[in-house]
Formats: C-alpha cells, structure tokens, sequence
C-alpha cells in the first residue's frame, strides 16, 4: 500500500465524523482537496486537520438547517426527549413507599404534641386523585399514589375549635427546634411544609373540617424525600434525552430538506400532530414546574408533572397518538430521498434554507 492510500484511508475515516449526505454531496471534493494539499510524502493527516474535520463533523451533525421552523422543531423534537426521558427515570427509580406509621406519629407528636390513634390497617391505593375508602377511625393512614410515585402517610389530629390557631402556630416553632427546615414560602394561612435531611422525610401541615362542630381536623401528611440517586438520574436522563432528541430532530430536519414537495407534504401531515402532542407535554411540564418553584417547593418536584402527564390517562393517549405520528414522520424521513418527479434530488440542506 503506497503513501497515498494510507494517508485516503485516514481521510476517508475522518470524514465518517459527517452525515452520509455531506459525504455523498461533498466527499469526493472535500478527499479530493485534502490529498492536493497534502504535501509529497505524508502517509498521515496532520493533527490540526484532524480536529478541523472532527469539528466540522460533528458541527454538521449538530446544526439543524437554516430557518427559524426548522431550529423550532428541532428544539421542540429535544425538549421532549428531555422531558420523556426524565419521566421514564422517575418511573424507573426505586421508590420505598409510605413512611412507617411510627415516623409519621413522630412528626404529628413533635409538630402538635397530641395524641395520635393507630389502628392497624392495610394501605389505602389510590390513582391519580381517586382513593380507597379510608379505615373509620384510623388517625394514621397510609396512601400508595402509583404511579404518580408520590406515597404518603397521613395523620389526623383532632383538637378543639379555640386550640386550632395556638397549635398551628405552635407546630411552626416546635418542628424548628426538632431540628426540621420550615419552608417560608410555604406559610399560607394555617398551613406550612417541613423537612428534615437527617430523617428523610416532608412534612405538610394543614387544617381541615372536624368530625364534629366543637373540633377541628389537623392534618400531618409525611412523605418520604426523593433519594439523591433518583434526582442525579431524573437530571442525568433529561439531559440524555435532550441530547439524543436534538440529534434526531437536526437528522429529520436535514433528510426533510432533501426530499421533494410531494414527500415533504406527507412528512409535513405526520409531524403535525407529533407536534401538537409536544407542545403540550413542554407546556404542561414547564407550568407546574414553574409553579412548584414558585410555591418554594424543592426542584425534586420535577417528578411530579412529568409524572402526571405521563399516566394521566387522558393525556396518555394523546401522548402516545402523537408519538405514533412522530414515528411515522421519522420513517417517512428516512425513506430515500427523491424529487418530486421521482429523480434523486441534488439539493443540499445548506442550499435549500427552511423547513418550509
């Protein structure tokens, strides 16, 4: 093998870091100038060749075509592998249910240093806001809210009516001292949330209607915090899911521009309502995180809406028709490229502008 085959051979490795239609457009011309400048004797590229072509690569991989639909989708299509990815983590995690009974009684004794009444019972199910019958005079009961992942135990405390505000307004400096993180953000009326790193639990207090005229009801709902290793893999997955839905929005954007109108068209009708479905899981997602932030309440709660949208059964199935849809558009995409008048066509996506 001569000089000049290893150093094609190396140019021709290097140029692999570029699409297959930057290759098949461009490629001879690209291998063609980098042998005439490759000075009589080199059998290999030059460091600073290599990292030109290793650049260019991956900046043509990553850089979406030019207009501004083309880049709104292609942020669209990574928004929601971030967001699809994040929930799939969330419900992958390990979860550990409910606190035990004895922790929850502990936060209600230390919050209001009542009484508590345990009468041993199983654990109530619920789904989405619809629960089991609670056992009748259980004052600690525990909820398991799969799939939203969110389990609690509540406690009930039944004070009279005149001693509601005093033990609410007790509860406050009293779980302080127990060494638990009230959050200010929190305070509305008589209600306020807790936490305590140390025990690994939220608390919530609030006050409810009584069983009777002379008392009240106050409410103690423990949950256990989301481990470390559950966030650091909701955080991990929602980048991962960021990166891998640019990549195939920028890779269905350049296919997109390349085929003829007729196939545009049908690409088109079955990216519409992948879009829709889209639109709403970033609108959805981004509203109740912002509103849990804006509440005080930990970015752990990231869970939540993603959670929500994703086994909200309505929203579901309208998740899972876009999605279809979306697949559809990808394989629509991926099928070869031809011009309208069924020729191969010659346009690049640098040359042909928007996605329009």
């Amino acid at each position: 093998m001569t000089e000049v085959d290893r150093l094609h051979r190396s140019y021709a490795r290097l140029l692999r870091t570029y699409p297959r239609w930057y290759r098949r457009e461009r490629g001879l011309e690209l291998m063609t100038t980098l042998l005439d400048d490759a000075e009589p004797g080199r059998h290999r590229p030059r460091w600073s060749t290599v990292v030109d072509l290793v650049r260019g690569g991956i900046t043509t991989r990553l850089r979406p075509p030019r207009g501004f639909i083309a880049r709104l989708i292609t942020v669209m299509v990574s928004l929601t592998g971030g967001l699809v990815g994040s929930g799939a983590a969330v419900s992958l995690s390990p979860y550990p249910g409910p606190p035990a009974a004895t922790e929850a009684i502990a936060a209600a004794q230390t919050a209001t240093g009542l009484p508590v009444q345990d009468v041993p019972g199983p654990t109530v199910k619920c789904f989405e806001t619809a629960c089991q019958s609670t056992p009748a005079g259980d004052d600690v009961v525990a909820y398991d809210e799969a799939p939203m992942r969110v389990d609690t135990t509540v406690v009930r405390l039944h004070p009279l009516h005149q001693e509601v505000a005093a033990l609410v307004a007790q509860a406050d400096a009293r779980v302080t001292a127990a060494g638990w993180q009230v959050d200010p953000a929190s305070r509305f009326g008589a209600t306020f949330a807790a936490v305590n790193d140390r025990l690994g639990l939220n608390l919530y207090v609030s006050v409810g209607t009584g069983d009777t005229v002379r008392t009240d009801l106050i409410l103690v709902t423990v949950s256990k915090r989301v481990s470390a290793a559950t966030i650091t893999a909701v955080i991990a997955a929602f980048f991962g899911g960021l990166l891998a839905g640019w990549l195939v929005g920028v890779w269905a954007m350049q296919r997109f521009v390349r085929h003829g109108r007729s196939r545009r068209r049908d690409i088109r009708d079955a990216a519409v309502p992948f879009l829709i479905g889209a639109a709403l899981l970033i609108s959805f997602t981004f509203a109740g995180v912002m509103t849990d932030w804006a509440d005080g309440i930990s970015p752990e709660d990231i869970q939540a809406p993603l959670v929500f949208l994703l086994f909200w059964w309505p929203i579901t199935v309208v998740l899972a028709i876009s999605g279809v849809y979306g697949l559809v558009a990808l394989w629509l995409a991926a099928r070869p490229e031809v011009a309208g008048d069924g020729r191969p066509t010659e346009r690049s996506p640098a040359s042909r502008g928007a996605a329009g």
